[in-house]
């Protein structure tokens, strides 16, 4: 679950980035993503819902903000989140100079200049982006979760990764940069461990475990 932090000085632009914000997280593609709208005019209270809140999107006016106090922003973004979390808007037409004041290319940078379709359409993709960035997370920690379970050694983890990749020995092999009477050893091994005869049954075994 995210929070959407918006800051801005101007309350028509508060209303407009909120009223967008509620428009994007209503669809139905974007389900149960977003637990909480927070909207700030107040900078040092800004500050403080981003040293606070865990999981956030940020969407920053930047316009009247000194660059010392962008920088801060920037700068607990970076160390508590990362720049992908982060949609700066201003005024100007000229964006190169955000693009290098910042660490990576991974922040949405626009300007107001833009219709409010644009912005929607930019925050949807953001949403989109980081739900698929936390689906791929926990699917990862279940995944590691139930390896654990069955007690598989670090490599049997890694041949089954591969396994569930739909990868045949000798591609494992190769992969691994051992041998393809390994990779079946392994394979049995896990296959054992988990009770199955064949890689369909390890799918179903895995794929149930995931989803409890």
């Amino acid at each position: 679950m995210y929070n959407i932090i918006i800051f801005s000085g101007c309350g028509l632009m508060r209303f407009s980035l909120k009223k967008i914000a509620t428009e994007v997280i209503s669809k139905d593609t974007l389900p149960t993503v977003i637990s909480e709208i927070i909207v700030s005019s107040e900078f040092n209270d800004f500050m403080d819902l981003l040293i606070q809140k865990n999981n956030v999107i940020c969407v920053f006016d930047v316009d009247n903000i000194s660059i010392k106090n962008q920088e801060k922003v920037f700068s607990l973004i970076r160390a508590r989140f990362s720049e992908s979390s982060l949609m700066v808007l201003w005024k100007g037409s000229e964006l190169g100079f955000y693009h290098n004041f910042l660490q990576s290319n991974t922040a949405s940078l626009l300007s107001k200049s833009v219709t409010m379709c644009e912005i929607s359409n930019k925050l949807h993709d953001l949403i989109k982006i980081k739900n698929k960035i936390k689906e791929s997370k926990d699917t990862s920690k279940t995944r590691d979760k139930t390896i654990a379970i069955h007690g598989l050694t670090q490599r049997q983890s890694q041949v089954l990764k591969f396994i569930m990749l739909g990868m045949n020995n000798k591609e494992i092999a190769r992969k691994l940069g051992i041998s393809d009477k390994t990779v079946s050893a392994h394979r049995t091994n896990i296959y054992d461990k988990y009770n199955v005869k064949n890689a369909i049954g390890l799918y179903y075994k895995v794929n149930e475990a995931m989803l409890h």
